[in-house]
């Protein structure tokens, strides 16, 4: 993932504290239920699909949560105080469920900050953006 800092006047969607973005903050690829699976064809013969992949671009909205970090941080020369939180899309927990995609990459998503930021929370603000996040996605568990 791409991170780059986000000059406030630029940004239709920042956060003054939260200053990194993805390049992308808002843009997902689908891909079709065959290539989140495994295959579970038994013939033989070869069967040809194209795979469903869409791009696909959310209007900026506010987060539904924001935490204030106890322990604010530098990344990269940016510095980080607090985190968003957004609903995660069904394509992202179909890919943890599918083992493509982990949690904490969920969550990464959810909050458009790189792994490393979230890697780098202190543990107090780990455990309250996990418990956040956890409780804005479904039950991850496959029945």
């Amino acid at each position: 993932m791409n991170v780059s800092p986000v000059d406030p006047a630029d940004a239709e969607d920042t956060d003054t504290d939260v200053a990194l973005q993805p390049q992308s903050d808002a843009t997902e690829i689908l891909e079709s239920e065959s290539d989140l699976a495994p295959d579970v064809e038994t013939s033989d013969e070869p069967v040809e699909t194209k795979a469903d992949v869409a791009q696909i671009t959310y209007e900026q909205v506010d987060p539904v949560a924001v935490v204030r970090l106890s322990y604010p941080f530098e990344i990269d020369g940016i510095q980080v105080s607090e985190v968003g939180f957004r609903h995660p899309s069904f394509s992202s927990i179909e890919a943890v469920l599918a083992g493509v995609m982990s949690e904490l990459d969920l969550h990464a998503s959810m909050t458009n900050l790189p792994v490393a930021a979230l890697r780098a929370l202190r543990w107090p603000d780990l455990e309250l953006v996990s418990v956040i996040a956890r409780h804005m996605a479904p039950a991850l568990k496959s029945v």
